[in-house]
């Protein structure tokens, strides 16, 4: 479960911006808003969170900063070489800032604890790195795991690996971790026994998609294959007033169209067949019931851009339910009507579909979602510029407000701020 990411000097983030999933006590008291952690540090988690505010406020820079952040925990030990540069981008409005390192922290609760993981880092290498961890049973404290940091005068890194928590060839993984990758990616990738955990939530049970419009077909489809997963689709779609009534899916093999295949050489063409032998591509077909009951198929690309959008979220959304993944999602209302965006959340806030600690965080223009019954006062955070231009991360929870009844109506009127600042054209 996710506890806390931070974020600072990273696209328009200057100062130390951070986001918690921590569930304050009006959450805290409703299953439907939370779920017990099993560590004391923080008992309740939410299960969902919004994040609202004008273009160009920064919602699409946050979920961008946990993407580079899964991401580089993933690859920096594998995908980079000696002389790769790191893409990280500093925040340029402040020229005391632009060379200064990008900084990431995540808090998450994970099968033995909770973990504390951070690094920095510049385009040039991995500035600091550290990992602590608090056991989930009661009266243990908070212990670390290692710790590094780059001294420039020395141009050497000072290390600090903790023996008693760090089991392992401690030495192989320090002195095999480049400048420009982690030393929890290259330990792991080194069978570290002990950091496999952390390394694993990270790596699988973060999952973050930069806008639904980007999500293609094909999880979906690869998951229809399966009869029980393709009932489950179903009934995501029928449940969103989406009347159709089967789906059928004819897996193929990777074909190289002619028109490209006669646009290069044999050589090339060979080497696109080789990286295509294990690809799939996938036709869609959906039937709706005509007026005296049979089912009439239609090709899939016939379907309605929200339709569409829909199939494509079902296989993810329905797998992150099952798995107990956390999920950000970057303009969740695109191409969906309020009440199936509405629906949508409420699938998390289900004890009986979420039963394993799924978490979904989304960014959203729609404002039909600041409800009472939809989201607590502390799963609604804003994103707005400040004056000098970078952005500023803020819950709901800041205001003293009596009732979400009326909040839709205050948030648009600007009360809380994090609303555009509307011009005569």
């Amino acid at each position: 479960m996710l506890v806390e990411f931070s974020v600072s000097n990273y696209l328009s983030f200057a100062e130390r911006q951070t986001f918690s999933m921590v569930a304050g006590k009006g959450a805290a008291s409703r299953e439907t808003h939370s779920m017990e952690s099993g560590n004391s540090f923080a008992p309740h988690i939410l299960r969902s969170a919004g994040i609202f505010g004008p273009n160009g406020a920064g919602k699409s820079n946050f979920v961008s900063a946990l993407g580079f952040f899964s991401d580089f925990v993933m690859n920096s030990s594998k995908d980079y070489t000696e002389g790769d540069t790191i893409p990280v981008s500093s925040f340029h409005l402040d020229p005391r800032l632009k060379d200064e390192p990008s900084e990431f922290e995540i808090l998450f609760v994970s099968e033995r604890g909770l973990y504390q993981y951070g690094f920095s880092a510049t385009e040039d290498r991995v500035w600091d790195e550290w990992l602590f961890c608090r056991p989930n049973e009661r009266g243990t404290r908070i212990r670390k795991l290692f710790q590094r940091a780059y001294d420039p005068d020395l141009d050497e890194y000072r290390w600090d690996l903790n023996e008693g928590q760090l089991k392992g060839q401690r030495e192989v993984w320090r002195e095999a971790t480049r400048y420009n990758a982690l030393f929890l990616s290259t330990a792991v990738q080194l069978n570290s026994e002990v950091l496999l955990e952390p390394y694993g939530w990270i790596s699988k049970f973060l999952r973050v998609i930069c806008s639904p419009n980007e999500l293609s077909y094909r999880f979906s489809a690869k998951k229809c294959l399966d009869a029980d997963f393709k009932d489950l689709v179903l009934k995501f779609l029928q449940s969103s007033d989406v009347r159709i009534s089967d789906i059928r899916v004819e897996e193929k093999e990777f074909e190289i169209p002619s028109n490209i295949e006669n646009g290069f050489t044999p050589i090339v063409i060979d080497e696109i067949k080789k990286k295509g032998r294990n690809s799939k591509s996938y036709e869609i077909f959906v039937s709706y019931k005509d007026i005296v009951g049979n089912d009439v198929y239609i090709n899939f690309d016939m379907e309605s851009t929200g339709t569409q959008a829909l199939f494509s979220l079902a296989g993810p959304w329905l797998d992150v339910l099952e798995k107990g993944y956390t999920l950000i999602v970057d303009e969740l209302n695109s191409s969906l009507h309020p009440l199936a965006l509405q629906h949508l959340i409420k699938m998390f806030h289900d004890p009986d579909l979420n039963k394993k600690g799924a978490q979904v965080i989304f960014t959203c223009h729609d404002t039909n979602t600041l409800s009472d019954w939809i989201l607590a006062k502390d799963q609604i955070w804003f994103v707005e510029k400040r004056d000098e231009n970078s952005s500023h991360v803020f819950p709901l929870s800041d205001f003293e407000i009596r009732d979400l009844g009326s909040f839709q109506k205050g948030y648009l009127k600007g009360r809380f701020g994090a609303v555009p600042r509307i011009k005569e054209f």
